[in-house]
Formats: structure tokens, C-alpha cells, sequence
């Protein structure tokens, strides 16, 4: 379509601002698409040959509801030579017109697609003489047995496909206007299906108005869309635009649209679906009661098809007061008998697109449509709840979809299955209210219960919709390995079954959220964090926090305390620890005298050293002193603070006893303690930053390893900032964290290259 016939149209008085969702809007979208159709026709017309042609108009053009890109076709049965040059006049236009002739003039449908003849049944003649032949056409088509249950398969298997193309590759927050769910497409589809089997819609007259209502509200986004340089996918950079033309927040626009899309969608699967269905079991469902609240839980649980939502939705609209009055623990008692993961997927969609589940808890309708464009959520809110109901379902039949996760779904019951199911239809519910809406999620649970009588499980509910984020906060954004990051989240209560249940809706929610952002990388995460929250000694390192919060009140104090190794809180004694470190905090600690404590097990010490201030050669210091005592170093941990000074713990074997090894240490010289000769299997570079070099020392347990280790660090003049030492069995693996100063890389090579 020429652009600046189509801007002049969009800019006419009839097309300017008008309020989206009103009927005037309905009509302006489609005086436009009539003007551009007349304005295409008219230049058209002026071609020479045009009637002889016998041209017939096909699809929007068919219908006068084109859009600034819409296809345009034409199928010419007139006179070939003639068809052949008005075509080629087309072409040299430059028109995107697809034109075609039929390969048997006496059979029109002789190698064309059946969606094709479907359009060719609703054509427009644009001549007379291509009329008559038209309708005769028409007319022996619609005498053959065997036509229109062809073309509802064509149909049919068309529509699947879009719905599987759509299922895998759409965005429905950027939703498709032609081909999406409840797009242009399944709207004019669903009106064709109904003028090809009337005698089925009887009961479904008043569906076809509706649905030219809302086909019109979409041909005027359309309009907009293709004016703003679009072309069928509304993208967030348009929905801005169109929104203003509205005068309307984007978000408040996209919301009414997917509301939009939504009924069309619902609307056209009625009418196909009644015309898929045998008439026996058409008088089936409408035999079906619907005089109780239960009645519609067992016609949908019976037949979770749309003829019975539809049923469904029109009598609780049509008897809004008499369902409005029931009491609400009545409905409480039915709901919670029916919400349960035990039943099918087609019943759970059922309940949402019939409107019974929004109709009591009325918090659904105000997030119906609810898009949040953040380059993660995929679907609306409420389409969300729905697919974590549908996910939830899944993997408790499927648990190998939980990857490294699965050993959970063994350890969850019945009872914590039906918990998550509450947790996915409430979690979410609180959007668009002021304020946390994990908060307001919360207090609707209880708001919710109590008006319905369901006391079971009601806190655990509470609880994991209140902390539904912060399991992926903690794996995703936190060090899963720190203490802090186990004390935040066992002050939330996260442990024990609730870290159970919370662990398998943190995979739930972000299936359901969007399944490209659950990877292996995040299932490796979350897995390993799950892992270290269920160690035993997890508890006791949360408890000597808590113990350190309470006595200590000082920034500077319990950063003193994070920077502390874990092993170290896991194997001392706490009441120890926190003496000693007090002592360190307050500077009353003496330097000379090692602290010397039993370990747990015979022969087994912990053995402390303490400086005011670092200096160079001081971690070496240390390790001369217990290779002169004879003792076999089995752990380090390095500890240097700017403010404190030095605070370093070795774990060592001994036949002496704790005070012994004391003594001794404090009668050592140093003097005779020379460099062992030991040969390390591999120095590596592990990885470097700005700060600092890590450096690993890796190779079978010698007596003095680590002293050698440290002597040849110090040797090349490099400042350790902390040391991870392990031994296990005959293998030792030491750890240096070495200050990244000019030409550390340099004298790191040659420690490497001595090893090779």
C-alpha cells in the first residue's frame, strides 16, 4: 500500500484518537480498511483489461479489511492472455498483489491448497461477468458430500500447527495480531466454520457478533501498528506508541489487548470445537445439571472441552446473583475437594478459561492479562498461575524434568504436593496491589482461608508464597558456600520441609515463568545450595552467627566474623572461638604465646597465632615453628585484617597433649629448621584479578609440603593473603591467595616452570 495514501487515511477525522474497546473504535478500524480497499480497487480498476480479467478478490481484500500490509489476493478466471498482461501491468506497479488463474477453468480447485478454496468460498467477485461464473462455482462446491468436512481437516491441521509453532517460538507478552492465540487468523477462521456448518451453531448465534467486535478492536491495533512502521508482532517499542494514541499507560493498554486476545481465542475454540463434536455429545454435556456449585466441578472434570466452559460461563453470567450469594465456605468445601494435582491438565485449563475459578477468587481478574516486560516473564499473570499449575502437575508424574533436583520429588508426599498446588495459584496473586506483592500474596491466603474454612496447611502456604523468590535469590545472586547467605535464609525459616517444598516451586516457578531461563547452569546452582542447606553442620555455623549478632554490634566486628573460614566455626568450640576472637577485637591478646586447644579426635590440636600487624616472611614464621615441633599439619586457614593484624588457626597431629605442645612451641629457636626437599606433582595459576593470584600446590603428602611451599613463595618475595591447606589420605592440595602486585605474574611463571 503507497505510504502516504495510507497516512493521509490514518490521519482523516474518522480514524483519529477514539477510546480502545468502544464500539465507535470498532467502526473506524473498519471505515479504514474500506477506504484502502476502495483506494487498491480503484487503482486496480484503471489497468486496462481489468473486467475482461473477471478478477475475483480473496482473504482481507475479500472482506475490505486490509491493513497497510496485509496480503493482497486476487484469482483471475477470465480470458489467460488478457489475465497474463493485467498481471504483468501489476507487477510493473509495483503492488504486492499475489495473483494467480486456475489450472482447469471448468474446476477451479484443481491443484490449490484447501485453505485456499476456503478463501476462494468467501471471495468477492469484482466484475460482473466473473460473478456469474463465480456463484456457479460456489455452488458446485457446496453440493459436494465430502467438501466441507475436507476443508475443516485443511482447517484444522493448520490451526494445530500455528498452535505448536506458536506453543515453542512466541512471546505472548509481544503478541502475533495475525497468527497468535486469538489473533486475526483464528478469529476469521472460527466465523468461516460457522457459515460452514450452520446447523451445529444453533445455540452459538450471538458468538458471531461478538467475534466481528472483536476483530475490528484488532484491525484497529493493526492499523496503528503497520502506521508506527510495524508489521504484525506488537513489540514493546509499539505497544508505547499505541498505547499514547490510546491515552492510555502501555501497561494498562497491553492488559485490555490480552484480555481481547483472550476471549477471541476462548470464543473461536467454542465454535470449533462444537463443530468437531458429534450431536450426542452435544446433548450430553447439555443434559449435564448445573444447579449446584459441585455440578460445575464434575461437568468440568467429566468434559474439560470449551462447549462446557462456555456453558459454564454464560449461566454464571446470566445468574450472577443467585452464584454470588452462596456462602463462601461453601465454595471453600467444593474448591478444596477439587484442587487437587490428581487432576488432568485439560481440567485445570478449564477452570481458568470458563471463568469459574475467577469468578469466586475475583483477585484473578484484576491480574487477567497483567504483563510485566522485564526480558524474563513470558507470560501474562494469570496465564502464568495457570502453567505453574499445569508445570506442578508434570513433574510430579515426570520428576526426571527436575534434573539434579529429582531425589526430591521422592521426598514429598501427597500432602506437600497439594501445598505447592495453593502456592501456584496465590503466589502470584498480589501483583498490581501497592506494596511487596509477596506480602500481599500472603495476606491473601489468609484472607482467602479463613472466608472459606480451609485451615489445612494454611501456614505453610503462607510461608512459601511469602518466600516463593527467595530460594533463587540465594542460588542465583548470593554465594551459596556462605554463612550468611544460610543464616538469611533460615531466619526466614527456610529449612527442613520448607526448604523441601520451596526448593521444587523455585523449579516450578521459573518453568512456568519461562522455560529458557531454567538451564543447566541454574538447576547446577540451585542443586548445590539445596545440597549445603541440608548438611548437618549447617545449623551449628547458622547458630554461632546468631550467637555473634547478639554479642557483637559493630560493622567492623562482624565483618571480623564473615571472614572467618567455615571449617573453622564447624570444628571449634564455639564458646572458645568467640572468646579468643573478643579477646583479638578488644587487643588484649598476648603475641608471644600460641593458643593451643584439643581437637576432636585423639591427636588432634588446633594451634592459633596472632600478630598485631603482617610482614613479610610471617605465614612462613609460623610453619617453621610447627615443622620444628615435629607435627603434621593437616588444615590452614589465614586470616589478615588491615585493623586486627594476623589471626591464623592450623590444625595439626601430635602425640603430645595441647599443653605440652604448648610448652614446646614456646622453648623453639628456628634456628636449625631448614628448607625439606619435597617435589610437588603441579604448581598451577588457578585464576587472577586486579587484587589478587591464586596459586595451588598440588602433589603426594611429604613431610614438609606446606613448609616448602611457603618458603619458595616467600623466596620469590610474593605476600600471601590467605592459604587453603587440605590433606587427605597420601594426597595434599595447597591453596595461596597472593597479593597481585607488578611482576607477581612473572615470578609465578618461574615457580611453575621449577615444577615442570
Amino acid at each position: 500500500m503507497e505510504t502516504e495514501i495510507y497516512r493521509k487515511i490514518m490521519k482523516s477525522p474518522p480514524f483519529k484518537s477514539f477510546d480502545f474497546l468502544s464500539e465507535k473504535g470498532c467502526e473506524r478500524a473498519l471505515q479504514a480498511s474500506k477506504k484502502l480497499s476502495q483506494h487498491l480497487l480503484e487503482d486496480l480498476q484503471a489497468i486496462p483489461g481489468w473486467e475482461e480479467a473477471e478478477p475475483i478478490a480473496l482473504g482481507s481484500f475479500a472482506r475490505e479489511e486490509l491493513c497497510a500490509h496485509s496480503d493482497i489476493d486476487l484469482l483471475f478466471v477470465g480470458s489467460e492472455n488478457v489475465a497474463s498482461t493485467v498481471i504483468r501491468v501489476i507487477q510493473e506497479k509495483g503492488l504486492r498483489v499475489r495473483c494467480r488463474m486456475p489450472q482447469n477453468p471448468d474446476d477451479w480447485t484443481r491443484g490449490v491448497e484447501d485453505f485456499d478454496i476456503l478463501a476462494l468460498m468467501f471471495g468477492r467477485p469484482l466484475s460482473e461477468k466473473g460473478k456469474e461464473r463465480f456463484l456457479r462455482e460456489k455452488k458446485r462446491l457446496w453440493e459436494q458430500k465430502r467438501f466441507r468436512r475436507q476443508i475443516f481437516r485443511s482447517l484444522l491441521s493448520e490451526r494445530d500447527a500455528r498452535k505448536k509453532k506458536h506453543h515453542v517460538a512466541f512471546n505472548s507478552l509481544e503478541p502475533h495480531l495475525k497468527y497468535g492465540p486469538g489473533g486475526l487468523r483464528d478469529v476469521q477462521q472460527a466465523l468461516y466454520v460457522f457459515e460452514l456448518f450452520p446447523e451445529k451453531q444453533q445455540d452459538f448465534k450471538e458468538l458471531t457478533g461478538r467475534l466481528q467486535q472483536l476483530k475490528s478492536l484488532l484491525l484497529a491495533v493493526r492499523h496503528l501498528l503497520h502506521f508506527y512502521g510495524g508489521r504484525e508482532v506488537l513489540s514493546k517499542d509499539f505497544q508505547e506508541d499505541i498505547a499514547c494514541f490510546f491515552d492510555l499507560d502501555p501497561l494498562v493498554f497491553m492488559q485490555k489487548l490480552q484480555q481481547v486476545l483472550y476471549e477471541a481465542h476462548f470464543l473461536s475454540d467454542v465454535i470449533i470445537h462444537r463443530s468437531k463434536m458429534s450431536d450426542q455429545k452435544y446433548k450430553e454435556i447439555q443434559a449435564l445439571k448445573l444447579s449446584r456449585l459441585v455440578h460445575f466441578f464434575q461437568a468440568l472434570e467429566r468434559f474439560p472441552v470449551p462447549v462446557m466452559e462456555y456453558r459454564i460461563a454464560k449461566e454464571l453470567r446470566g445468574n450472577k446473583k443467585k452464584w454470588r450469594r452462596l456462602e463462601p465456605q461453601q465454595w471453600g468445601k467444593v474448591f478444596y475437594r477439587y484442587w487437587v494435582p490428581t487432576q488432568s491438565a485439560a481440567f485445570f485449563q478449564s477452570l481458568f478459561r470458563s471463568g469459574l475459578l475467577s469468578f469466586y477468587v475475583r483477585d484473578l481478574k484484576r491480574v487477567s492479562g497483567m504483563v510485566l516486560h522485564d526480558q524474563y516473564h513470558r507470560y501474562p499473570v494469570d496465564r502464568h498461575l495457570l502453567q505453574c499449575a499445569l508445570t506442578l502437575k508434570e513433574l510430579c508424574s515426570h520428576p526426571r524434568r527436575l534434573g539434579q533436583l529429582k531425589f526430591l520429588n521422592k521426598e514429598l508426599t501427597n500432602k506437600d504436593w497439594r501445598c505447592l498446588l495453593w502456592v501456584c495459584l496465590f503466589h502470584d496473586l498480589g501483583k498490581g496491589l501497592k506494596g511487596d506483592h509477596s506480602q500481599k500474596g500472603k495476606d491473601l491466603v489468609r484472607r482467602h482461608f479463613k472466608r472459606w474454612g480451609i485451615r489445612a496447611d494454611r501456614e505453610m502456604i503462607e510461608a512459601l508464597v511469602y518466600n516463593h523468590l527467595l530460594l533463587a535469590r540465594a542460588a542465583f545472586r548470593r554465594n551459596p558456600l556462605s554463612p550468611e547467605t544460610w543464616r538469611w535464609l533460615h531466619q526466614h525459616g527456610v529449612k527442613g520441609r520448607h526448604l523441601r517444598l520451596l526448593a521444587t516451586f523455585t523449579v516450578v516457578d521459573i518453568l512456568a515463568t519461562n522455560p529458557e531461563a531454567w538451564n543447566s547452569w541454574k538447576e547446577s546452582l540451585l542443586a548445590r545450595l539445596i545440597q549445603v542447606l541440608r548438611q548437618p553442620e549447617v545449623p551449628k555455623v547458622v547458630g554461632f552467627f546468631q550467637k555473634v549478632e547478639k554479642q557483637f554490634k559493630q560493622k567492623e566486628e562482624l565483618a571480623f566474623f564473615k571472614r572467618l573460614e567455615i571449617s573453622l566455626i564447624e570444628n571449634l568450640p564455639h564458646r572458645v572461638l568467640l572468646e579468643d576472637a573478643q579477646k583479638v577485637l578488644r587487643r588484649t591478646v598476648g603475641e608471644k604465646d600460641p593458643l593451643v586447644i584439643a581437637g576432636r579426635r585423639k591427636g588432634e590440636l588446633w594451634i592459633r597465632f596472632y600478630k598485631k600487624k603482617d610482614r613479610e616472611g610471617l605465614f612462613l614464621h609460623f610453619v617453621k615453628q610447627l615443622y620444628e615441633a615435629g607435627c603434621g599439619i593437616q588444615e590452614a586457614f589465614v586470616h589478615t585484617y588491615e585493623k586486627w593484624g594476623v589471626y591464623d588457626w592450623f590444625k595439626v597431629t601430635t602425640l603430645k597433649t595441647a599443653p605440652q605442645f604448648g610448652r614446646l612451641l614456646g622453648s623453639l629457636s628456628q634456628g636449625q629448621v631448614k628448607k625439606p626437599q619435597v617435589h610437588f606433582s603441579a604448581i598451577e595459576k588457578v585464576s587472577e584479578d586486579s587484587e589478587e593470584v591464586v596459586v595451588s600446590f598440588t602433589g603426594n603428602n611429604q613431610k614438609g609440603a606446606l613448609l616448602a611451599a611457603a618458603w619458595m613463595l616467600f623466596e620469590q618475595g610474593l605476600s600471601i593473603r590467605w592459604a587453603r591447606v587440605h590433606t587427605w589420605g597420601r594426597q595434599i592440595d595447597d591453596t595461596f591467595g597472593i597479593v597481585n602486585r607488578r611482576g607477581v605474574g612473572d615470578k609465578i611463571q618461574k615457580l611453575i616452570d621449577q615444577s615442570v
